[in-house]
């Protein structure tokens, strides 16, 4: 909980994933409780030259504490 999974291959064929617009050809999907908070975020590669990765920017980045604390998982931790 709280890092986005990436997987590469085939893409899932599960409901609760949506596929997003292509990057650079890749395909892109997203589960479908990220999307709200997905809405005006953007993609980008980040760190020293030569240890980059992916990483998410976020329009709202407070948003993403606040569906931390209402995600399942967490409830379910609380439980």
């Amino acid at each position: 909980m709280g890092d986005p999974t990436v997987r590469l291959g085939v893409p899932a064929a599960e409901p609760r994933y949506v596929e997003l617009e292509p990057l650079k050809g890749v395909v892109i999907l997203a589960e479908r409780s990220l999307l709200d908070l997905l809405e005006g975020a953007t993609l980008c590669e980040v760190g020293l030259p030569f240890v980059r990765h992916l990483a998410i920017l976020l329009d709202r980045p407070g948003r993403w504490v606040e569906f931390l604390e209402h995600h399942p998982a967490r409830r379910a931790q609380r439980g």
